[in-house]
């Protein structure tokens, strides 16, 4: 079994915690980025 076989499976079996962590995730890198342009603007 490969390894992307495993993740899939694993994604299949934890909808809910998948999506709550992906969403954790876009939402950093959705503010990083904001505060970074930001900070680039006020200069």
């Amino acid at each position: 079994m490969s390894t992307l076989s495993l993740i899939f499976k694993e994604i299949r079996h934890r909808k809910i915690s998948f999506l709550l962590g992906l969403l954790a995730v876009v939402t950093a890198v959705a503010l990083f980025i904001s505060f970074f342009t930001a900070a680039k603007a006020s200069n």
